[in-house]
């Protein structure tokens, strides 16, 4: 997976 943005990246870990 790439690196997107600080708030994607924040989200995607808030959904695991």
């Amino acid at each position: 997976m790439y690196y997107s943005t600080p708030c994607q990246v924040f989200l995607r870990f808030s959904f695991l």
